[in-house]
């Protein structure tokens, strides 16, 4: 595995670790305000997991390229989105667990395909 694939793991990972403490499965820690820091903590690092995507080259044909920009556009804008939904729900007091589950499940399944086509070139 090369090194920025190293990188993307430890961010998706960090970004996945910082969502589960979000959404407070079994209401054991945080107070609101912790809860807020801590969901602006997993925008900043889903802002950062989002410029490696951004960054990726493609080695494909022309088509193929545009295809992969619009997966990545679409990518961004339901994380986007996602990211917007759990900062409203934070700032109102309740976070819904299907949020933060979909945007971990988005980064996993980017992560794992990323890692399973570098590994098969």
């Amino acid at each position: 595995m090369e090194n920025r694939d190293i990188q993307e793991v430890v961010i998706g990972a960090g970004l996945i670790v910082l969502l589960v403490f979000a959404v407070n499965p079994f209401g054991i820690f945080m107070p609101t305000q912790l809860t807020m820091m801590i969901v602006f903590a997993a925008a900043i690092v889903a802002l950062l997991f989002a410029s490696f995507i951004w960054r990726e080259k493609s080695e494909d044909e022309r088509e193929d390229y545009h295809r992969l920009l619009a997966s990545r556009a679409g990518y961004l804008a339901g994380a986007a989105v996602l990211l917007i939904g759990m900062i409203v729900q934070a700032w109102r007091g309740y976070l819904d667990g299907w949020l933060a589950l979909t945007l971990g499940v988005m980064v996993i399944a980017k992560l794992a395909s990323h890692v399973y086509n570098n590994a098969n070139r």
